[in-house]
């Protein structure tokens, strides 16, 4: 019993104590411990400086009170795509207190339930938000609470840590004992803080350096609810503001799909022409080079044009930031066109802008514009007229580069952001353009003529400035809301597109949100577009569907009727994941970047052309007297790329499709279309002479004596392990053989099957007359007819041809045996079908090798036809797994 009385009394004085604690904590400090000579700065945060510390207080009305916060790199690192002016996702955040820490939280708004209450609190269950950081409530005052500011924002608020980290080889971190906030501006609607943020890496043996981003954060509170949302519709391509609403049950899926717009409002609604309430403001950044504003501005304006149509005037303006302007660019309150420089160009220009992550409404637009990407092209207009010194071409063409890859987009760049390289397209062109002008006479700027060089300088002008201008109306149609279009390029045919008026008229393409191919002249002209000069009509329906004032009542059926008209000619879309979103083997035929004219094939066929006439001009191009022969490499290359590419439009055409975003009509159309069957074949036959043939690939010698590798040996160069000269033979067949991975695709090979089961009543291209034909082009030489030379001296097969040859015996060999294919499974059709085109060679070249002129012919030839005959041979006899029987 003493020893249960002696418990309950213990427990009874640690209780005791505990509430004694409790009763006698410590109160917090008073503001005035913290604040005494500090300086306030009051706006929407109020936020207080003393010496080197910053502190937040908070009021209660900014508890559990959602807002916007967004940020920009102002200083980056100039590569990896951290440049100046890169934005970052805007954000909504709030505050919220939990004992004695206020919280910082990232809201969870994407999911939610609009008509059904009960369903709503199961989905913010399901769906909870995200706590960024637990702050110390240092001080509390007449019910407001007092923050360390500088440990809050000198933070990696963005993550931009694991973006360093990608970059630096994975062993950095962010370094809070070296971040420190640079500067705070603070207004009623928004705060604005920049924030230097120090990353450090460690080397592997112990020691250590830090690189510094200097990040733009603005907090400003959420736009009115006056705004309408509009609801998207896919047939017009406009970024999207996408949220779930588990309330809607009338549909297969739930989701609520806005596009992102502006708010603008007609001053005069009843009015059929009006002012806005509020125009879409650009400020020309006191960067931009002089000589550049007026085609900027021009961009800018050219947009007017569309809102014109739908009654707006004056919808958009433009304003240049003065010297004396002390705002910053990254500023919440600006909608910015900078210029930028950059380590080396991965992008020209982009157009990216904030939301409302609610309504999709645009509540800030900054363009960047990247003075290398400029710099660069002009300089290789002048390379074209022997006008631009030694070292300040830049081609933008490796061999690593030889490949086209979807750009990557970091998770800090707004999820609906799709990367832009719209200015690209100036330096992809310039390659080609410099080997053809001035093709008359030396390069030499001294041997022209006084008519020549008045030419050039009038021309030189007309490209730069018409290349400025359209890249700007491309990024600003982004910031409008405006997707690419990949397909604007096909309206038009090559003949149209050389005459001036129809031009000036209609625009190159339907839209300047294409990525197109520069529109080169025939002969001379005293005037030439070499990029659009105006607006397409797809740009003017688009921003219809956008920006027409309609009444709500009838929104949804007049939006209807304006989408509805997708199927006209001039409206035709697609878009980037319709272009190269999987892989060549499922993108649409017509959906192409760098291209020009109503068929692809027929343009890439006529550069091909052009560039196999072209290898023995690029010395004479691209080097003048007393400059260095390394000039010449990227030029060499840019053209390896150009073909690659060009065949590449015309593989797209075997087995392709065309893809419509359209909705059910009262006819028999339908939204995917086979290629015709006729330019199937057409494309086939293509492929046999251009990619097949090395009739377009007879490279001089006197160009492979002349392409040195590079041999600077510094920072960002390398040297080492690079060899002097180049692989030919190698490159030919990276050529030769690039059709192979697209016509072997298992997606390919299916959809050939696919044609000749569904459509085997209109003659459709079959898999068999595939390979028979692909075989019989690679093999060409040993077919009747092929009136080759029986010389000892002379190859019968030339040397690419042979490697050519190898290479397809060993795809024929590989689709046999395969399972998968690019992550695929290999049609058992196409497996057989390629066991059967091995025989039909092995009976060719055994039937050849009998014939007495075998003998006559060169060794090299000889001896290829005797290896490929032996290795067929022996596969065929030898036992393989059947798969996918």
């Amino acid at each position: 019993m003493l020893t249960q009385v002696l418990q309950l009394l213990r427990t009874i004085l640690i209780f005791t104590a505990i509430f004694a604690g409790i009763s006698h904590a410590k109160p917090k400090d008073s503001f005035e411990s913290f604040l005494k000579d500090a300086t306030l700065m009051d706006g929407y945060l109020t936020i207080w400086k003393k010496e080197q510390n910053w502190y937040l207080v908070l009021d209660p009305k900014m508890l559990n009170q959602d807002f916007l916060m967004s940020s920009s790199i102002v200083k980056g690192l100039g590569y990896g795509g951290m440049f100046a002016g890169t934005m970052l996702s805007a954000r909504v955040v709030t505050f919220r207190k939990v004992q004695d820490n206020i919280q910082f939280i990232f809201r969870n708004v994407r999911n939610t339930s609009t008509d059904d209450k009960v369903l709503k609190t199961a989905v913010d269950n399901a769906f909870r938000d995200s706590i960024y950081d637990a702050l110390p409530i240092l001080a509390e005052e007449g019910g407001k609470f007092l923050i360390d500011a500088g440990k809050f924002f000198a933070s990696d608020i963005y993550d931009l840590g694991s973006w360093v980290n990608s970059l630096m080889r994975g062993r950095s971190s962010f370094n809070p004992r070296l971040s420190y906030i640079d500067s705070v501006k603070n207004f009623s609607q928004n705060t604005e803080i920049k924030v230097n943020q120090v990353y450090t890496e460690r080397s592997v043996g112990g020691g250590q350096f830090s690189v510094e981003l200097l990040i733009h954060y603005s907090f400003f509170p959420f736009p009115d609810d006056k705004f309408r949302p509009r609801k998207a519709d896919q047939r017009v391509g406009h970024f999207l503001t996408a949220l779930r609403d588990y309330s809607i049950n009338e549909r297969p899926d739930n989701y609520i799909r806005y596009i992102n717009r502006w708010r603008l409002e007609k001053a005069d609604p009843s009015a059929e022409m009006s002012l806005p309430k509020k125009p879409i403001i650009y400020y020309l950044a006191k960067n931009i080079p002089h000589k550049y504003r007026k085609f900027v501005r021009d961009g800018v304006l050219e947009w007017n044009k569309a809102f014109e149509k739908i009654g707006f005037v004056g919808a958009i303006e433009v304003r240049i930031q003065q010297d004396e302007d002390t705002w910053d660019p990254e500023s919440n309150s600006y909608n910015t066109i900078s210029w930028i420089a950059s380590e080396a160009p991965q992008f020209g220009a982009i157009g990216p802008s904030r939301v409302n992550p609610l309504t999709g409404e645009i509540v800030d637009a900054d363009i960047l514009m990247d003075e290398s990407s400029i710099r660069g092209r002009t300089f290789q207009f002048d390379r074209a007229f022997g006008r631009a010194s030694a070292d300040k071409l830049e081609f933008n063409a490796k061999p690593e580069d030889l490949k086209e890859e979807p750009v990557s987009r970091p998770s800090h760049i707004p999820f609906w952001y799709e990367p832009c390289r719209a200015s690209d397209t100036i330096a992809h062109q310039l390659g080609l353009m410099l080997l053809a002008g001035s093709s008359e006479g030396s390069s030499d700027s001294s041997t022209k003529s006084t008519e020549d060089l008045a030419y050039y300088e009038k021309h030189r002008e007309m490209f730069i400035g018409q290349a400025v201008k359209w890249v700007t109306m491309h990024e600003v149609g982004h910031t409008l809301g405006l997707r690419h279009n990949f397909k604007a390029s096909t309206v038009y045919t090559l003949e149209q597109l050389q005459d001036n008026a129809f031009v000036e008229k209609n625009g190159a393409y339907n839209s300047v949100m294409e990525y197109p191919s520069a529109l080169m002249p025939e002969g001379k002209k005293d005037h030439h577009y070499y990029y659009t000069p105006t607006l397409g009509a797809y740009d003017y329906w688009a921003i219809e569907y956008a920006y027409k004032a309609l009444d709500e009542k009838d929104e949804d059926k007049k939006l209807a009727d304006i989408a509805s008209r997708s199927l006209e000619p001039q409206l035709v879309y697609a878009t980037d994941e319709d272009t190269y979103g999987t892989n060549d083997s499922d993108s649409d035929t017509y959906a192409n970047i760098y291209d020009l004219g109503q068929e692809p094939m027929i343009y890439a066929t006529s550069q091909i052309e052009f560039i196999g006439s072209s290898w023995d001009k690029i010395v004479d191009r691209l080097v003048m007297p007393g400059q260095s022969f390394q000039d010449a490499e990227p030029g060499f290359f840019g053209l390896i790329g150009e073909y690659l590419r060009n065949l590449k439009f015309i593989s797209r055409y075997i087995g392709g499709r065309e893809f419509s975003r359209m909705h059910r009509t009262t006819d028999d159309k339908k939204p995917l279309t086979p290629v015709d069957f006729t330019k199937q074949r057409e494309a086939l036959e293509a492929l046999g002479k251009y990619g097949f043939s090395d009739t377009y690939l007879q490279i001089p010698a006197s160009l492979v004596e002349s392409i040195p590798t590079q041999r600077w040996m510094h920072w960002n160069m390398q040297v080492w392990g690079l060899p002097v000269d180049k692989e030919i033979q190698r490159l030919i067949l990276l050529v030769q053989t690039s059709a192979f991975e697209r016509l072997f695709h298992p997606r390919v090979l299916s959809r050939l099957i696919d044609q000749e089961n569904l459509y085997r009543d209109k003659n459709p291209l079959t898999l068999e007359e595939m390979f028979v034909k692909i075989h019989e082009m690679v093999f060409s030489e040993i077919y009747p007819g092929a009136n080759g030379r029986y010389d000892m001296k002379v190859p019968f097969i030339s040397i690419s041809r042979r490697a050519l040859q190898r290479n397809a015996v060993k795809e024929f060999f590989d689709l046999t045996n395969e399972a998968n294919r690019k992550g695929r499974t290999v049609p058992y059709e196409a497996k057989t079908m390629s066991r059967y085109v091995l025989k039909k060679i092995l009976f060719r070249i055994d039937h050849f090798m009998k014939d007495d002129a075998f003998k006559k012919m060169d060794a090299g030839s000889r001896i290829h036809l005797e290896d490929v005959h032996n290795r067929i041979k022996h596969f065929l006899e030898s036992k393989y797994i059947i798969t996918n029987f």
